[in-house]
């Protein structure tokens, strides 16, 4: 069996510290959600995989004929669900504008119209990660109360409809 649970660690933050174990986290996040995710918590491994879900984002690409690429310049996150997508067209791109090259002194320019033309594509899938994250994680303790109730909802018909509709409205802003 595999579950995927996501949830803000305080921990992730410069200064905090974590308390307890992974499976005490876990938890403590998602005990309550239902029946089904309690009987989940009590059959937690001891020692879960734990990963952070994060973005890069960097001022600038490259730097002479050296450049990042990929999620090393920048990554989208787990939550925008476009990375494969958007490594093999940005490779493409690069390709394109690599292409032409015939001499060392035209990589640079060359890297610079990548940045360019390739840059606004990445924001754009940077930003709708980060209001996906801010609608799947919320913050306060209000937020994820009421999230909570959301989830509940959506199992009543009808309801379910309108949470759908709602998450597709927020997150294709």
């Amino acid at each position: 069996m595999a579950v995927f649970l996501v949830y803000r660690d305080k921990a992730a933050t410069p200064g905090d510290a974590r308390v307890g174990t992974l499976q005490e986290r876990l938890v403590r996040e998602f005990s309550g959600l239902g029946a089904a995710m309690d009987r989940l918590l009590k059959v937690c491994p001891e020692d879960p995989y734990d990963d952070v879900v994060a973005q890069i984002v960097m001022p600038g690409w490259h730097r002479g004929r050296v450049t990042l690429v990929g999620d090393a310049c920048g990554a989208v996150s787990l939550l925008a669900g476009q990375g494969g997508s958007l490594a093999i067209a940005g490779a493409t791109l690069l390709g394109e504008v690599l292409g032409p090259v015939t001499s060392p002194q035209g990589i640079s320019p060359a890297l610079d119209v990548f940045e360019q033309r390739w840059r606004h594509v990445v924001e754009v899938a940077q930003t709708s990660g980060r209001r996906a994250a801010a609608t799947f994680l919320p913050a306060g303790r209000a937020q994820r109360f009421l999230r909570r109730w959301v989830i509940r909802a959506a199992n009543v018909p009808g309801i379910d409809r309108l949470v759908a509709r709602q998450i597709l409205r927020t997150i294709a802003k």
